[in-house]
């Protein structure tokens, strides 16, 4: 059960971006949906859906609800969907934790400029694996420093070092009130803020 409600845990706080606390309820849905035998990429493509269509409902900053439940009329859609087009997943009970690739950067970013992007989302989503039931903020801090690393390790020379410089120039105002810990933590969100604007880089904390 844990690799099932784990994988659609994580996938709705990479659609929220915000840490959440899974309700009774919520958690009662999702064992239904896995004792139904309902693949969980249909479950988080429903997800998905759903998500979509509440932001074009609500707004593009619209924060979604909390609830998985409010989204399960989404899931049996995309169900039907699948059941109607003989498109349901073969995935089994012992890769039931499993998602394809595309599904996980959608979750991020609906359109990715590029396939350096793909590969930080997908870093970040295993960072996010190493804690499946992690919740707060630091879990998605974590998970946006594995996108960022993985994203600036595919920059050229030059860019690594114009980025490096900028950082260095926003910090120098700072570091005499930064102790150690502080000067890291600093250079880590200014290192998030260049990658943010410059690539657009979709991350999750404070999103």
């Amino acid at each position: 059960m844990e690799g099932y409600l784990a994988t659609v845990e994580r996938f709705f706080l990479v659609l929220r971006r915000q840490g959440l606390m899974l309700s009774p309820q919520d958690i009662e849905c999702i064992e239904r949906w896995e004792k139904d035998s309902v693949p969980v990429d249909v479950v988080c493509r429903g997800l998905l859906r759903g998500a979509h269509d509440f932001r074009e409902n609500q707004g593009s900053e619209a924060r979604l609800p909390h609830q998985i439940e409010r989204f399960k009329d989404a899931v049996q859609s995309e169900l039907a969907n699948d059941s109607d087009h003989g498109m349901l997943s073969s995935t089994t009970p012992q890769d039931s934790h499993a998602l394809p690739s595309a599904l996980v950067t959608e979750a991020f970013d609906p359109n990715p400029p590029s396939t350096d992007h793909v590969a930080a989302y997908q870093a970040a989503w295993r960072q996010l694996e190493q804690d499946p039931h992690g919740t707060m903020g630091n879990t998605l801090a974590d998970a946006d420093l594995a996108a960022v690393t993985t994203f600036v390790a595919t920059l050229s020379e030059d860019e690594q070092n114009a980025i490096e410089e900028w950082v260095d120039e926003r910090l120098a105002p700072e570091r005499h009130m930064l102790g150690v810990q502080g000067l890291t933590v600093r250079r880590e969100a200014l290192l998030e803020d260049v990658v943010r604007e410059r690539y657009g880089l979709a991350l999750l904390k404070d999103a």
